[in-house]
């Protein structure tokens, strides 16, 4: 029977009399005499923890609910035995990673907690502590304390005074009486269960959690020391006051009541100790004070393994491990090896797979990869038995298997097992759901803007050395995973504060991400092949100074770095389009043996991303506003487009302004668009366009109105203070003719492209010289192909012997080729394919740049971004579809376009000239001429300018134009219609060909 049932109802003029008859009745005392019978949390709670222990955690969290059901409750709701129930059904909702119901669980029990805050005052503590026997305590293997403890011997359950002691005013006003008895309780468990979930609840939220109410409210309770006065039981309350002020950010004095939570009355050890020492080696590791933090976890482990706390000594291993590792990369991290075998013996299946991972994390790490798959074995042991798999232990063994696969050679089983953990990791990553907190308290406005900005800034930054260090798999699960909303919510919050370099930056924040979840491994091998093999004047000093760190810790990669640099070297001095059979022999042997070090080169860094080694992302870097401006000349401006979910957002950006502006409605601007190209004859890619449609000006006015939406209707833009325009596209902006878009002047409607010089890039960041010289005597490739069946025979070689006739070292690149495209490519500083590309269904970089040898292995662009590092500088497609090419009727996001571009680039090009339609014939030969004629000796955005002039007073010749339909032609007409001449983007940095390359 509940002892609260007992209550009695009794009016308000019910005499004191009535009150103590009721005291001294017989069944009164006969209840109080039951409720010693009966303790919570019950057995059966204690019963759920072996399938708890053994990773069975459906089971477990059926019989906590079943436990929960026996839980004490009165007219006041549940009593502080729930705590227990609640804390631990968080627990296995924690270990399964539903953080959702975990965190809903931890907060119950806390504002249980809360409400019971004054509960330790009524517990009947004995008098003083006695020591325990030291002798009967678990046998440690794996070290020893420093701080020989003496143990106390605390009973498991005590009795808790309830009831009220003020009756009377009860029987005066009316209410319930609540005669005051004691009712045992496990005490140190109702202790240990706030505990736990005061310290998950700080976990799950990061950030977020100084800023939650009940955080102030625990700090407040707590602060009060809320127990016995001057009494043993106060390092209790330090415990929970240190871990509230630890969710509060408020770390010093966080440490400070730790401290005092070690001991009980100054000399023992007890069955908290651990959980104490546990958060103190967890501050000092959050600090990077690594050998601090070593050593309380260490003493942690002790007293946890005394008092059998194996889920304390499991997470205290897993920091003690990181932390040791951050300071003795090169040594493994002995106590792991006694700790495993002690724990096999114990019955908790989590500790002892947990410690087996560790150990096999710790060998990989100091290349003892036989070893290490031998204690992934042993963790399947554990494993197979329980649910664990399937949480986040399981993810843990899937990366650290992936990271064995690389280590052994087998990529396609690492790639297989890497992506099973990036999957699983997604659906307990910390961070990720954090983000969905800061995310909701934004949109519910349950924080200030400027608390909404910090919390943003903190969750959506790029992972950090600390961040590599501690969880690797978590940083590729943050980066590997779309947050658009989060993202472009930031973005609102700067803009409407009006942080303009902060907005700016988002942007570039937003492009980068896009970018690095396209990518295998997140971006992380596109960064480490830039630290390790890109040029120093492309790296920050950071990147490298990480480059040598790197470089002497795996000799095996630097040894291969160097046969790669003298292959590169015999090649270079060879011709790239040799003529004799000799010559080309030794440059077909030279190719493949540069492809046999790049693969070599290739599988180290596979395992060298999957470690815990911090690195810039190094590619795309990421620019402040500042220091772009600080580039900029006095007669450039910047015109960047963000397409947000409700507005596009559109800045322009000068070396002395910064200005910016919404446009109300994407779909619009998407409308506007398609009408234009309509308007240019697109509706399949392969359809003629007829000469009326050329000789029709409706557009101009329809390209005038797309121009003035994206300028935000601001007529004021002064187009003679500027000579070069540099537009940053976004969504469906990258279909956009930009250069035939045209802007009122002087009275008259005019193309873009005579009143600027226009580029474009992927990023602002992009945009600007990347440090590199300009080679003088480029090596051009030209694959002359054929970009439609129709065109005539011999326009490919007109387009061949033009090139060679305006640059020198010109040479084609044969149908054959000797080894992969990827690395053939290697050979030239510039490359000009006149072939049709296809669309790119299937992805990004899933398309042969070169065309000859697609279908094949090494053809693809994503090949391209492996090793051997440079690619040609200077890329010219003008062969490439889009969705401009039907004028969006079969969708388009422009993200292929982007993410192409971005990738290009990632192979060292700095220059890109790809066709959004593809034209090809005489018109398309002319116009690339002249861009490479220009390009020795000005600006692309200069050359290209000059190229569209020219190509405008060519006249066409209907039967070299394979998109032209005009059958009777006799009136003469020039290519002036921008069908011929708009449908291509300029990438490129603004690199001078007057620096020179030295």
């Amino acid at each position: 029977m509940h002892f609260m049932r007992r209550w009695i109802l009794v009016p308000a003029l019910t005499s004191a009399i009535c009150f103590a008859m009721l005291l001294s009745s017989p069944g009164i005392a006969c209840a109080q005499q039951d409720n010693f019978t009966r303790i919570v949390p019950t057995d059966a709670y204690l019963t759920a923890f072996r399938p708890f222990n053994a990773g069975d955690y459906s089971t477990a969290l059926r019989a906590f609910r079943e436990a929960a059901k026996t839980g004490v409750r009165s007219s006041e709701g549940l009593w502080v035995d729930s705590i227990c129930y609640f804390t631990m059904l968080g627990e296995c909702y924690y270990q399964t990673g539903d953080l959702q119901h975990a965190l809903e669980n931890y907060n119950f029990a806390l504002q249980l907690f809360y409400s019971h805050r004054n509960w330790l005052i009524r517990v009947n503590f004995p008098d003083s502590v006695a020591s325990s026997n030291p002798s009967s305590r678990a046998q440690i293997t794996w070290g020893a304390s420093l701080r020989t403890p003496a143990y106390a011997n605390i009973p498991d359950r005590m009795v808790s005074l309830q009831g009220q002691f003020n009756n009377e005013n009860v029987l005066a006003t009316g209410g319930v009486i609540r005669p005051p008895h004691y009712f045992p309780l496990r005490v140190p468990e109702v202790v240990r269960c706030t505990a736990v979930a005061m310290s998950r609840r700080r976990e799950i939220m990061g950030p977020t959690c100084k800023y939650d109410p009940l955080t102030g409210q625990l700090v407040e309770a707590l602060a009060g020391r809320p127990g016995p006065p001057n009494h043993w039981s106060a390092s209790w309350i330090s415990l929970q006051l240190g871990l509230a002020y630890a969710a509060a950010g408020r770390t010093p004095e966080a440490a400070a009541e730790l401290n005092k939570a070690v001991l009980i009355a100054d000399r023992f050890d007890h069955p908290l100790t651990a959980f104490a020492l546990l958060e103190l080696g967890k501050l000092n590791y959050e600090a990077e004070k690594y050998d601090a933090a070593l050593s309380y976890l260490l003493e942690a482990t002790y007293s946890a393994a005394v008092f059998d706390r194996y889920e304390v000594m499991e997470e205290a291993f897993s920091y003690a491990a990181l932390a040791h590792q951050a300071v003795n990369k090169a040594v493994p991290f002995a106590p792991l090896k006694n700790a495993t075998e002690w724990a096999r013996t114990k019955g908790s299946a989590s500790l002892h797979a947990t410690l087996c991972l560790l150990a096999a994390d710790n060998l990989t790490a100091v290349g003892q990869t036989q070893t290490a798959a031998e204690y992934l074995e042993q963790s399947d042991v554990s494993l197979r038995r329980s649910e664990m798999a399937a949480g986040k232990i399981g993810a843990r063994r899937q990366y650290l298997q992936a990271l064995v696969h690389y280590q052994k050679g087998a990529q396609p089983a690492g790639n297989s097992a890497f992506t099973a953990a990036v999957a699983n990791q997604r659906d307990h990553s910390l961070t990720l759901f954090q983000l969905q907190l800061a995310d909701t308290l934004y949109r519910n406005g349950a924080v200030s803007p400027r608390v909404a900005g910090l919390l943003f800034a903190e969750l959506l930054r790029d992972p950090d050395a600390k961040d590599w260090i501690l969880n690797p798999l978590e940083c590729f699960a943050i980066l590997m995973t779309p947050t658009p909303l989060p993202l472009e919510h930031w973005l609102e919050l700067a803009v409407a504060r009006k942080d303009h370099d902060l907005a700016f930056e988002i942007t570039e924040r937003i492009r980068r991400r896009r970018f690095f979840g396209s990518l295998p491994l997140g971006g992380r091998l596109v960064s480490l092949r830039w630290i390790l093999e890109a040029p120093d004047a492309m790296l920050t000093q950071t990147a490298r100074l990480q480059r040598n760190d790197l470089l002497v810790r795996y000799p095996a990669y630097a040894a291969l770095k160097t046969q790669a640099a003298a292959v590169a070297a015999k090649l270079a001095a060879l011709p790239a389009t040799p003529a004799d059979e000799a010559t080309q022999l030794e440059q077909a042997g030279l190719l493949n043996q540069s492809l046999s070090i790049a693969a070599g080169q290739e599988a180290l860094l596979r395992d060298l991303a999957l470690r815990r080694e911090p690195s810039d992302y190094a590619f795309p870097r990421l620019r402040e506003l500042a220091e772009i401006r600080s580039t900029m000349g006095p007669r450039q401006a910047a015109l960047g487009f963000f397409h947000g979910s409700r507005y596009v957002y559109a800045w322009w950006v000068t070396s002395d302004a910064f200005h910016h502006w919404q446009i109300p409605s994407p779909p619009a601007v998407t409308a506007s668009l398609t009408a234009l190209l309509k308007q240019f004859g697109h509706y399949d890619k392969n359809q003629a366009v007829d000469l009326e449609l050329l000789q029709d000006e409706d557009w101009k006015q329809q390209s005038a109105v797309l121009l003035s939406t994206l300028l935000g209707n601001d007529p004021a833009i002064d187009w003679d203070a500027i000579d070069e325009l540099v537009i940053i596209p976004d969504g469906v902006l990258w279909y956009a003719p930009f250069e035939a878009l045209h802007a009122k002047h002087d009275g008259r409607l005019l193309p873009l492209y005579r009143l600027v010089k226009v580029r474009c890039a992927p990023l602002l960041s992009l945009a600007v010289p990347d440090g590199r010289g300009v080679k003088p005597h480029p090596r051009t490739g030209v694959v002359a192909g054929r970009m439609f069946s129709r065109e005539k025979s011999d326009l490919p070689e007109e387009g061949l012997a033009g090139l060679q006739a305006v640059a020198d070292d010109v040479g084609r690149v044969p149908d054959r080729l000797p080894t992969t495209s990827a690395v053939y490519s290697s050979l030239f500083d510039r490359l000009v394919v006149y072939s049709e590309i296809e669309d790119l269904p299937a992805g990004p970089y899933a398309w042969s740049v070169m065309q000859v040898d697609q279908g094949k292995a090494g053809s693809q662009l994503a090949d391209w971004l492996q090793l051997p590092w440079q690619g040609p500088e200077q890329l010219i497609l003008p062969g490439m579809h889009t969705a401009a090419s039907a004028a969006l009727r079969h969708g388009g996001t422009g993200d292929e376009i982007f993410l192409a571009a971005c990738g290009l680039m990632a192979t060292g090009a700095r220059t890109i000239l790809l066709s959004q339609w593809r034209v090809g014939g005489a018109t398309t030969n002319d116009m690339t001429r002249e861009f490479v004629q220009g390009l020795g000796y000005l600006k692309a955005s200069d050359s290209w300018q000059r190229a569209i002039e020219l190509a405008q007073n060519q006249p066409l010749i209907p039967d070299q134009e394979p998109r032209l339909n005009a059958p009777g032609f006799t009136t003469p007409i020039n290519a002036e219609h921008p069908f011929f001449w708009s449908g291509y983007l300029l990438i490129d940095t603004g690199a001078d060909p007057r620096t020179r390359e030295k």
